[in-house]
């Protein structure tokens, strides 16, 4: 079903090694070719590798005997996806980004579809974390922060991957990644319209949100089905485990005991739980939204706002213990000079005198008769 090795691509152009994968509409191979080299003093030709896509519906087609060219490429199904694949080629080669695989070359030959790709030397996403188990929290962050402004990229060019999953996800030695498999991708014109036809794909199960399955146009441009793909993509990492369907957490709620183990942060873990979110208007509207918050430190204080009815209160408690506190505040005294008590001592002092004399002269005279 596959093409032979040391097969010739245009006019000898490209070689095929050997399949690397095959998924529902096609075939990728390793390929080598030749470059040019130029220095000061002269040149020198180079082998390369490249991976070379080829489109292939093994559902409709077949080979011939030559091992090469496609047969059944005539029906109707295959011709309108062979037109899909071709566009895809083209939207990406006006894409430049280190996280996007960068498409070389596109061509028709054998009856079907090619395009040269660069190759990218290392393991897919999702046998790398098989092979750790899970990853750490750090690890992970860092991978869905390279995605991510993979995805943002794309977005500000009106393109959505759809696809956004580990296996689709190359991790080079160096630990770079770059987003790959660009099967599903869709083109929207300014208006929020799809440029072909043909309908949104469903996506894998676990990375796809429920609106993706039933999508209606409406005229915006609908991110958040890449940012629910990306929160998942993140929850593959942190957990080794597929994520739950997006039927399941709207159901039964988000798994967060899934992401409760050791080394996994309640801020990370809220992150995926809001790119999560089954309901399409509660999750992170845009991918840069996502990315912002992954990146917030966690440890600064939190302000919690206060509802205005708790305001209320506590501004009227306010206001009395201030009543409260005057209140209690000593009261000052009038002066002693404006008192009435002073001035009946005044008068006291100048009366006592008199009844005193009087009181003696009366006694004297007693004495005397």
């Amino acid at each position: 079903m596959q093409l032979k090795q040391g097969t010739l691509l245009q006019g000898g152009k490209y070689k095929i090694e050997t399949a690397l994968g095959r998924g529902s509409f096609g075939i990728t191979y390793l390929a080598k070719t030749s470059l040019m080299a130029q220095g000061n003093l002269g040149s020198i030709k180079v082998e390369v590798k490249i991976a070379i896509k080829e489109f292939f519906m093994e559902q409709v087609n077949s080979r011939q005997s030559d091992g090469s060219s496609v047969e059944g490429s005539s029906g109707s199904v295959f011709v309108n996806y062979r037109k899909k694949f071709k566009k895809e080629a083209e939207n990406l080669s006006h894409l430049s980004h280190p996280h996007i695989v960068k498409v070389l070359d596109v061509f028709d030959e054998n009856n079907t579809t090619y395009y040269a790709m660069e190759f990218l030397d290392g393991t897919n996403l999702d046998d790398y974390i098989r092979q750790k188990g899970r990853l750490k929290e750090s690890e992970a962050v860092a991978i869905t922060q390279q995605i991510g402004e993979a995805l943002s990229y794309m977005h500000t060019h009106k393109m959505l991957h759809l696809d956004v999953k580990p296996k689709n996800v190359m991790v080079k030695p160096d630990g770079t990644c770059c987003l790959i498999d660009f099967g599903l991708s869709k083109q929207f014109t300014e208006d929020g319209e799809l440029e072909s036809s043909t309908s949104i794909g469903l996506g894998t199960p676990g990375y796809a949100p429920i609106e993706q399955h039933s999508y209606t146009q409406d005229g915006t441009f609908p991110a958040t089905l890449d940012v629910y793909a990306l929160g998942a993509t993140l929850f593959k990492m942190l957990t080794g485990k597929r994520p739950p369907e997006a039927t399941v957490i709207l159901n039964e709620g988000f798994p967060r005991t899934a992401l409760a183990g050791p080394g996994i942060s309640d801020h990370v873990m809220a992150v995926v739980e809001n790119a999560m979110e089954p309901v399409r208007k509660k999750r992170y509207q845009d991918v840069r939204a996502l990315l912002r918050a992954l990146a917030s430190d966690d440890t600064e204080e939190t302000i919690i706002e206060q509802p205005a009815d708790v305001l209320t209160m506590q501004e009227s408690h306010s206001q009395q213990d201030s009543t409260t506190n005057q209140t209690k505040e000593p009261v000052k005294q009038a002066p002693m000079e404006n008192s009435f008590v002073v001035k009946l001592i005044y008068c006291l002092s100048a009366i006592i005198p008199l009844f005193c004399t009087m009181f003696i002269l009366i006694d004297s005279c007693n004495r005397n008769s």
